[in-house]
């Protein structure tokens, strides 16, 4: 079960995603001409002219993101609003704003989980040495500069 939700988790979120992002440039020196990829509204509002979006606020209160990413399913959708709004901006977090932004992490979580890890073993390689703590502390970092207020809790 906690597997299927990982594999749910980011198959919707890409769908998601991929409905509205804006499209990245790459100038001849490799850098990103528009840097804001998810349109953070997207999540916290109503959408583009008050139309869509998830609509969860700029001050976010989530448990451990350990227990977000591995609750069962009928507990993410019980809070569906926000849990697939966090989960909008968690996978942009890991596409586009970890580390050197090039998606590494995920990308190499996304080759464990064809590989056949699962849960926890999984998640190792995601987290990538850090702690969970270290994670959640890089995301609510992130998100705080763009107005966003996350914070995780056990």
């Amino acid at each position: 079960m906690k597997f299927r939700l990982l594999i749910l988790f980011l198959a919707t979120v890409a769908t998601a995603m991929s409905h509205h992002l804006e499209r990245v440039w790459t100038d001849e020196k490799g850098r990103k001409t528009k840097a804001e990829l998810l349109k953070i509204e997207y999540v916290t509002a109503y959408g583009k002219k008050g139309k869509g979006g998830r609509a969860i606020g700029t001050d976010i209160k989530l448990g451990s993101l350990r227990s977000f990413m591995l609750q069962p399913y009928s507990s993410f959708t019980g809070n569906a609003q926000v849990n697939y709004g966090c989960g909008l901006l968690i996978s942009n977090y890991f596409f586009h704003m970890d580390r050197e932004e090039d998606g590494a992490r995920i990308k190499n979580f996304l080759k464990a989980l064809n590989a056949g890890k699962q849960g926890d073993e999984a998640l190792a390689v995601l987290l990538d040495g850090q702690t969970w703590q270290e994670l959640e502390a890089d995301i609510a970092k992130a998100y705080s500069r763009k107005g966003v207020d996350f914070t995780f809790s056990e």
